[in-house]
């Protein structure tokens, strides 16, 4: 994941006593070597850029335990795991179950799928802040409307992802979610 990791593998030759495969070593601390299918060699001399991973969040929806989701000037969506659902903790606490909760996770889905082209030096407005939980790793992203109006994922590295057009709806809360409850419409409400 980290962006600055390099290695340098060297191809030595046919292994010794396994001619299908090749020995590779990685020069380095601590340097390695091995034997290895030959067809890794043509995997390893593919460029750097092959390997750039484009998604905005490195988390699966299975190992997702906490997603809080900030905007400017409205209340923070705050939820957790619960089980086999979700608990809202903010804007108002509550479990989420049946429709609700697989509506939840659709859209976390969505947002975790998020994925776009390495671009630098963005500038803009935030538009919202995401910080996602799982295990011992907190990832927290910021999306930015940049000036030409496209919407920028900027992870903690600072490193930006500039995302397809209609992704913003993917960073902000399904509505359903961030309303506060109805009980009456409020043409029915009572006075």
């Amino acid at each position: 994941r980290a962006d600055t990791a390099e290695a340098t593998f060297v191809v030595a030759g046919p292994c010794p006593g396994a001619p299908e495969d090749v020995v590779v070593a990685r020069r380095g601390e601590p340097p390695m070597a091995g034997c290895v299918p030959a067809g890794v060699v043509a995997t390893l001399r593919r460029p750097r850029g092959t390997y750039a991973d484009g998604r905005v969040f490195f988390v699966r929806i299975d190992e997702l335990e906490e997603v809080r989701i900030e905007r400017p000037g409205s209340a923070p969506f705050d939820v957790a795991r619960k089980g086999s659902g979700f608990r809202v903790r903010a804007p108002r606490e509550r479990d989420l179950e049946g429709d609700a909760s697989d509506g939840l996770r659709a859209f976390l889905g969505r947002l975790l799928e998020l994925g776009g082209v390495a671009v630098d030096g963005v500038k803009g407005e935030e538009i919202s802040k995401v910080r996602i939980v799982y295990g011992k790793v907190t990832e927290e992203v910021r999306f930015v409307r940049d000036t030409s109006g496209s919407v920028v994922a900027v992870r903690t590295d600072g490193k930006g992802l500039a995302l397809p057009a209609g992704a913003e709806r993917f960073v902000s809360p399904p509505e359903a979610l961030d309303r506060p409850l109805a009980l009456f419409p409020r043409d029915r409400a009572l006075e």
